[in-house]
């Protein structure tokens, strides 16, 4: 009986080590982008999330509705506004496939309102993004500023 414990823990052993899959670099990177950083009250910030394939083979993308992204505008760590917010997404589970060096672009605008419309007071917002897959892909998040005037 002994043995037959010892033969399973090392089967399980085994079977997760060859599952697992060796450290390297994600293939999968998304990078954040908005303009401007700085904006008067009332304009407009244009957001950017774009996903490329780093990788030397096709990746699939998995998602679980037809939500491919979202956009979260922070301040003080408290969420203000987020681009889901409101919005309703199929329940389907869809892919979208990335050749090697493939992009894809997801766009929205911020129009410095929090999610109940009501315009945001002047300061630094933390903008972040994700890809929704499975598992998500984030992409480093970009500080805004909302001011009337002053250094950029």
């Amino acid at each position: 009986m002994r043995y037959l414990v010892w033969i399973a823990l090392l089967a399980g052993t085994l079977s997760a080590a060859l599952a697992a899959p060796a450290e390297k670099e994600a293939p999968m990177t998304a990078t954040l982008r908005v303009t401007p950083t700085r904006a008067r009250p009332g304009e407009k910030f244009e957001l950017r999330l774009t996903v490329t394939n780093n990788g030397q083979r096709e990746e699939r993308l998995l998602f679980r509705s037809g939500q491919k992204f979202d956009f979260t505008v922070t301040r003080d760590q408290k969420v203000v506004w987020r681009w889901s917010h409101g919005r309703a997404f199929t329940m389907a589970l869809e892919q979208i496939t990335l050749k090697p060096g493939e992009s894809r672009t997801f766009e929205a605008v911020w129009e410095q309102k929090d999610n109940a419309g009501k315009e945001v007071p002047e300061g630094e917002y933390l903008v972040t993004s994700v890809i929704t897959a499975h598992p998500e892909i984030r992409a480093a998040p970009v500080k805004v500023r909302v001011a009337v005037a002053g250094p950029k």
